[in-house]
């Protein structure tokens, strides 16, 4: 890969002048139209200049759906017993699972026998940067890096209201693209027990400072084990940015959001009615 740069603070619509001073080929964006507050395509210099690449977006998720549950705090994104819970069962309200969607999330890595396994367990909601720095110092306590995600059920035992904001599947695939983790397993338990840890070959538990995972009681110690086998390492991520830190945000600013909402709603009704050629019937590259 080559060298990556962030840039912070940049102007929504992307700027062709930008791209020739960066030596930057060409921007990739999903089939979704981007439309700035007047509801011109965001990117229509950059499509003149012949520097636009459409792929397709993963239907069912976007930001302005989470925001959504957030406010409105619901619960039909979340799966109980393999049912997705949606009041609209002609439309694809719903991100759906495919074996070749995590196929091609995953990295195709199996553990040698003379790596050491790190586990990670949590809930993953709303995958943001907090998650990002406790994988990575995960990560750098050995060589292939499990992380294990709890079901729905499990969540909302532990956290109540409409958590998680995301289902199982969708906080699945923010986990896989996250270049620390190697690799997924879906619907561990709470605790983590003796049959886990030596099923998995785990070799450290890591547990970072400012996490979301709550236990029902402050008796109870999901990480009772590894902690009696001396593998358990409490690490700091640097981050103190929470998954309920993230809603706070949201609901703070509730009215500000709401209207964002109702406008953007319309806004992009419009775009998607006036889309580009190249925005029309993509198709997921093989």
């Amino acid at each position: 890969m080559g060298n990556e740069i962030n840039l912070e603070n940049y102007p929504y619509s992307t700027r062709l002048k930008d791209l020739e001073l960066l030596e930057i080929d060409f921007v990739a964006h999903g089939d979704d139209i981007s439309a700035d507050a007047n509801g011109v395509n965001s990117y229509q210099e950059i499509i003149d200049a012949g520097k636009m690449k459409i792929v397709k977006r993963t239907d069912g998720i976007s930001t302005t759906d989470l925001v959504g549950r957030m406010l409105l705090c619901t619960s039909d994104h979340q799966i109980s017993g393999g049912e997705l819970h949606s009041p609209h069962e002609h439309v694809i309200e719903h991100y759906l699972t495919t074996s070749r969607k995590i196929v091609q999330f995953s990295n195709n890595k199996v553990p040698k026998h003379t790596d050491k396994v790190v586990y990670v367990d949590g809930s993953f909601d709303l995958f943001h940067v907090g998650h990002m720095r406790l994988l990575e110092e995960a990560k750098k306590r050995g060589n292939y890096v499990i992380v294990g995600i709890h079901e729905d059920a499990v969540v909302n035992k532990a956290k109540g209201r409409n958590y998680p904001i995301m289902n199982i599947n969708e906080r699945v695939l923010g986990v896989l693209s996250c270049r620390f983790v190697d690799e997924v397993v879906m619907g561990v338990p709470f605790e983590v027990s003796s049959g886990l840890i030596k099923s998995l070959e785990v070799s450290v538990v890591v547990a970072g400072k400012h996490e979301d995972k709550k236990a029902a009681s402050p008796d109870e110690d999901p990480y009772a084990v590894p902690r009696a086998k001396g593998i358990l390492e409490v690490v700091e991520s640097n981050s103190k940015l929470t998954t309920d830190g993230l809603i706070e945000r949201v609901m703070e600013n509730r009215q500000a959001f709401l209207d964002r909402q109702a406008a953007k709603k319309n806004k992009d009704q419009s775009a998607e009615d006036n889309k580009p050629e190249q925005y029309r019937n993509v198709r997921e590259a093989i």
